[in-house]
């Protein structure tokens, strides 16, 4: 295999593929489709061999994803199913034991709809209603809530 002028749009287009690979997805997918678009130029340039239309529609797909998509891919990658929680307001609120929790390990409690970790120095069994005492990072800490008279 012989390092010609002629290949170096492939060896560049594979270069930033591999790099992009090596770097995860904090790129936003760049390195790649620039990668690709100077693919692209080096097969029209095996094809053609002619090395200004090569460069020319390298230089033109790279243009149209960073003018035309890169806004889009960006926004289409942005994760918008995170839901905002007042963790304040789960402190006194009740729940219902959905998975048991004992104090040598962990369980899950529903707190209006949503499951969370929970511990407890209590041993507690599914649909046993509890009351949370306080927040420790994401998992709550519950009581069994007495019976109301």
């Amino acid at each position: 295999m012989s390092f010609s002028l002629n290949n170096w749009l492939v060896y560049l287009g594979l270069f930033l593929i591999i790099l992009e690979l090596v770097l995860g997805v904090s790129t936003g997918f760049d390195l790649l489709l620039s990668g690709l678009a100077l693919l692209a130029g080096g097969v029209v340039l095996w094809l053609t061999n002619i090395f200004w239309l090569a460069i020319a529609i390298s230089i033109v797909l790279i243009l149209i994803y960073f003018i035309l998509f890169r806004t889009a891919l960006k926004d289409k990658m942005m994760s918008t199913a995170t839901k905002n929680v007042n963790i304040d307001k789960l402190i006194k609120a009740d729940a219902i034991v959905v998975k048991s929790i004992t104090p040598a390990r962990p369980g899950q409690v529903k707190v209006d709809g949503e499951i969370w970790r929970a511990e407890s120095d209590q041993n507690l069994e599914e649909g046993d209603r509890v009351v949370v005492n306080s927040i420790e990072g994401v998992t709550l800490k519950v009581v069994k809530k007495e019976a109301e008279k």
